[in-house]
């Protein structure tokens, strides 16, 4: 039996390795099949040193301890290796398999400040990743700061729906960018109620401004085209019944009428 132990930390719940189940399990096998101090093993007939953090797998070995299927483990093993997480030589029958930094993250004595570069870190994030959370973060402070250009909406409870609202387009996967925002606003300023517009418009799951007398308007519209055509229908019989009894004074109305129909 192994014995021993290996560190985990916490921000690897905010990792992509975490997000995935079948991820994490293989991330977690390496990390404890890991060689923890240098030992001498035989690999394509010769001796090698393993180091700290290296280790020897069989085609199959990985994929029977974590209960997978051969073709589910080396997907995972092949993602561990584009994230970065490991290093890999392989021949026909095994791997020689290398967690990357692994002194600096399952070494002896405390962890160093992380230095952010391109390369994803054990459990950890990479840089374009970083970035990106930080420009989102950015982006979202900017169209919340937008609100105070604007003192009709520049309360609590306006924040509050402007917020909601934000968050809402994110979940729809609708990026609110700073002109699309600031034209909004712009339009909630001068509507009498844009805290219901705001939430009647993500009630009906709308990604655009809308309140309900706009849609009624929209549907009277609707209507009133169709009434209109039929007040046109009726005109134009009713000038052909009158063309036509003048030319033919012997015919009466009645008699018209029955021949139209």
């Amino acid at each position: 039996m192994i014995r021993g132990w290996i560190k985990l930390y916490r921000r690897s719940l905010d990792s992509v390795t975490f997000q995935n189940a079948n991820l994490w399990q293989v991330w977690c096998w390496c990390l404890m099949k890991a060689a923890h101090e240098e030992k001498k093993i035989l690999w394509n007939g010769q001796e090698i040193i393993l180091k700290p953090g290296q280790f020897l797998s069989g085609r199959f070995t990985g994929s029977k301890e974590c209960r997978m299927r051969p073709s589910t483990f080396r997907n995972q093993i092949a993602l561990l290796k584009r994230l970065e997480n490991l290093d890999m030589s392989s021949d026909s029958r095994s791997s020689l398999i290398t967690v990357v930094k692994w002194n600096e993250f399952q070494g002896n004595g405390t962890l160093k400040k992380e230095t952010r570069t391109g390369k994803r870190t054990p459990g950890g994030q990479p840089k374009d990743t970083i970035k990106n959370i930080e420009n989102v973060k950015k982006i979202k402070e900017k169209i919340m700061s937008l609100v105070s250009d604007f003192p009709s909406l520049d309360n609590d409870a306006f924040r509050s729906a402007w917020d909601k609202w934000y968050e809402y387009l994110h979940q729809k996967r609708k990026s609110l960018v700073l002109m699309t925002a600031e034209q909004q606003l712009k339009m909630l300023s001068r509507v009498p109620d844009p805290i219901g517009m705001i939430e009647f418009s993500i009630l009906q799951g709308y990604t655009g401004l809308f309140s309900p007398k706009e849609k009624n308007n929209g549907n009277n519209r609707s209507e009133n085209k169709i009434q209109r055509g039929g007040e046109r229908d009726i005109e134009l019989v009713r000038r052909r019944l009158e063309k036509v009894t003048t030319s033919e004074g012997e015919r009466t109305l009645p008699a018209l009428a029955e021949q139209d129909v």
